[in-house]
């Protein structure tokens, strides 16, 4: 349930398995912040600030030496915890339940972190650089200079490409394997807020001006669409099908 400050709070955890059908109670510890979760296990914080990971079997509590301000699991089991330092972001690696750090790196102030779905590479977005690093080790892959100031960034689901949103009404292409910007892509405005189709088919950008959700096709890299709706949390979500579901004037609508 939602805090009086806006926080969300988990009282009690279900896991819910979709090959089964079965559903189960994941600890009985109060997850506070930004909850995460990671195969069968729920990351979040306790009240006393300490990094709670929550199973059906166990509850594993770490105390960061700072306060943690994003955490990110990874499918391989280990977990990162990223929190601001007096010289600007720590990242730590951890393998619960042991509570040593396997690895860290300390980087400029992070603006906004991002993982790709494969879990190999961490984006972090910081005042003028843009910095990839493999999660194995923390070891820096990749560096970028920003010109312009990034709003939004979102990554397709194998990683091999970047995309940021800037002030330009277009947006910038991050090519993994290149090592580079390779490309641009066109929209009739700036974007503020990028959201990646889960298949990779289709990338979602909300512009304001003029207002609209532009549908980005990966395969072509230009806007096959544009939509009316609201910018939430859960929507706009492309289906399946290629249909991209918005809230629009208090309803659901689905275009194909």
């Amino acid at each position: 349930m939602g805090g009086a400050d806006g926080s969300f709070q988990i009282k009690l955890g279900i896991g819910v398995d979709l090959r089964l059908g079965m559903a189960e109670r994941l600890g009985t510890s109060a997850l506070q912040g930004e909850v995460r979760s990671e195969g069968t296990a729920a990351f979040g914080q306790d009240s006393a600030g300490r990094v709670v990971r929550v199973t059906p079997v166990a509850t594993w509590t770490w105390a960061p030496t700072e306060p943690a301000r994003h955490l990110i699991p990874l499918p391989d089991g280990a977990l990162l915890v990223i929190s601001e330092s007096a010289g600007g972001t720590a990242i730590r690696r951890l393998i619960p339940p042991e509570a040593r750090v396997t690895d860290s790196t300390e980087l400029p102030a992070a603006r906004s972190v991002l993982r790709t779905a494969t879990g190999d590479r961490l984006w972090v977005l910081t005042e003028d650089e843009l910095i990839a690093l493999l999660t194995r080790d923390l070891s820096p892959a990749l560096t970028i200079p920003l010109g312009d100031p990034v709003a939004a960034m979102e990554a397709t689901p194998s990683g091999d490409r970047l995309f940021l949103a800037s002030d330009r009404d277009a947006l910038r292409v991050i090519d993994r394997f290149a090592e580079q910007e390779q490309g641009r892509v066109s929209l009739p405005g700036p974007a503020t807020a990028l959201r990646m189709d889960p298949d990779g088919a289709y990338l979602l950008a909300r512009t304001e001006a003029p207002a609209g959700i532009q549908v980005i096709a990966i395969g072509t890299m230009r806007v096959v669409a544009t939509f009316a709706g609201a910018w939430r949390d859960d929507l706009p979500a492309v289906t399946p099908q290629g249909q991209v579901v918005v809230a629009r004037d208090g309803a659901i609508v689905a275009n194909g």
